[in-house]
């Protein structure tokens, strides 16, 4: 079943089961909807698909922070919706299907899944899954976009630069740290050179939002 704007927009304003994300967190969905709508389009892409992906991709949110790319998958896997729409609640936090380019520090070490700040969980059969997927899923270039769009805003679009230095500012920095941010670099460039303008020529607005009040960080 595919999802319309309108629905989309339903389900990450309603919450799940009387619980709901920070306000905070919906306003960067719904940035990251606007951001991926912008460049998909300038790609000759879905500007509509792009922008209910970036709508979703933190859906899980409303079950809490902690092991959210699994329980948005299964929730909206669990509503019959096509897969797309569940994978990318894991795909938005692994760049190119890499368990270890996250922002939140090493899944996988000496050939073990170690909890981390994304998947904190310990179930066995839960680790398999996860690595399975990451392993066989061949990324859409409507992931690859939402992946960037994410770390290119917090509740507003700041650009890659100023989101990746809020990450880790609030996260702290790993060993992943340093090969997350070159591979996010390399496919904004990737997009830049398909949309044939830079990012802040797309978002004007980046350089004004860079030093716009934090009304992100202080409310998650």
């Amino acid at each position: 079943m595919k999802l319309t704007i309108k629905q989309a927009e339903h389900l990450l304003n309603a919450g799940v089961d009387g619980k709901t994300m920070p306000q905070a967190k919906i306003r960067h969905s719904y940035a990251v909807a606007r951001c991926a709508k912008a460049i998909a389009e300038k790609c000759g892409l879905d500007g509509e698909k792009a922008y209910v992906l970036g709508l979703m991709h933190d859906i899980g949110y409303h079950m809490g922070p902690r092991q959210h790319p699994i329980n948005g998958y299964f929730y909206l896997r669990d509503l019959g919706l096509d897969s797309e729409y569940a994978n990318i609640c894991i795909t938005h936090s692994f760049l190119c299907g890499s368990p270890n380019c996250t922002a939140e520090g090493l899944l996988v070490s000496d050939g073990k899944v170690r909890p981390n700040g994304i998947i904190p969980y310990e179930d066995e059969n839960l680790k398999r899954f996860f690595l399975s997927f990451l392993n066989n899923h061949k990324y859409t270039q409507y992931e690859h976009i939402i992946n960037v769009c994410d770390l290119m805003c917090t509740d507003k679009i700041i650009g890659l630069e100023a989101r990746l230095g809020e990450l880790i500012a609030r996260k702290g920095e790993f060993v992943t740290t340093k090969n997350h941010c070159a591979l996010a670099k390399r496919l904004a460039e990737d997009l830049e050179e398909k949309m044939g303008l830079t990012m802040e020529q797309l978002f004007p607005e980046i350089e004004e939002n860079k030093n716009a009040p934090d009304t992100y960080r202080s409310q998650m």
